[in-house]
């Protein structure tokens, strides 16, 4: 992916304004507030060995007050379309209950070097493990949350449909409209976290505070 990402650099005449760079996630190379932002999407997190950790580095780089946006895989919401095919399958839906209930990370092929297993949360837990790691977490978002991210084609039945500009103008609408319903968050097949660094120790009544600043 590094490769995919330097030749669309280089496409994009971005040489100059972006730096690639290879390593750990929780060893990260770089000093001490370096950051204005962190982005980190898509498996990033899921991977770490260690997500504790992970973000605590995350945190370091990081300076004091600065966002960032990370992504977690939704446990329930990637499990349901199991059983969403057949509700009434009742081995189904206790196979469904009993991975809710104890299973931590969906197991993967095996790397060259290594086991890999991707890790999975409810959103609740997504906000405890970023808070517990002194990380403020001011909104979770559902990405996706509607039915249709699943198969577009229950929009059209069974006809034989190419995914049209005016078809995913229509699903990103919806899913804007959504993606921050507290309702349908458990429904989504990812969270997404947007959180500040805080200070340790750092209470809610902080926050409040901010609040109050801002409506004075």
């Amino acid at each position: 992916m590094l490769k995919v990402a330097k030749k669309k650099i280089q496409r994009e005449g971005l040489r100059d304004k972006v730096t690639l760079v290879k390593g750990d996630l929780a060893k990260l190379d770089y000093p001490d507030a370096f950051f204005d932002f962190v982005l980190c999407l898509t498996d990033a997190l899921p991977l770490a060995e260690d997500i504790d950790k992970t973000l605590q580095e995350f945190r370091r780089v990081m300076k004091n007050g600065s966002y960032m946006i990370a992504d977690l895989i939704n446990r329930f919401g990637l499990l349901m379309p199991h059983i969403s095919g057949d509700p009434y399958n009742a081995a189904k839906v206790k196979e469904l209950i009993d991975r809710l209930k104890k299973e931590t990370f969906i197991p993967g092929k095996s790397s060259k070097e290594k086991e890999l297993r991707w890790l999975w949360h409810f959103p609740n837990e997504a906000k405890e493990i970023f808070e517990r790691n002194n990380l403020e977490v001011e909104k979770l978002v559902g990405k996706p949350t509607s039915l249709l991210w699943r198969n577009p084609m229950l929009v059209r039945g069974d006809q034989d449909l190419q995914a049209s500009r005016r078809l995913l103008e229509n699903i990103l609408k919806l899913e804007l409209a959504l993606c921050e319903e507290p309702t349908l968050l458990g429904m989504a097949a990812k969270i997404m976290i947007i959180a500040r660094k805080i200070r340790c120790g750092q209470n809610h009544s902080d926050k409040f505070n901010r609040k109050f600043e801002k409506t004075s």
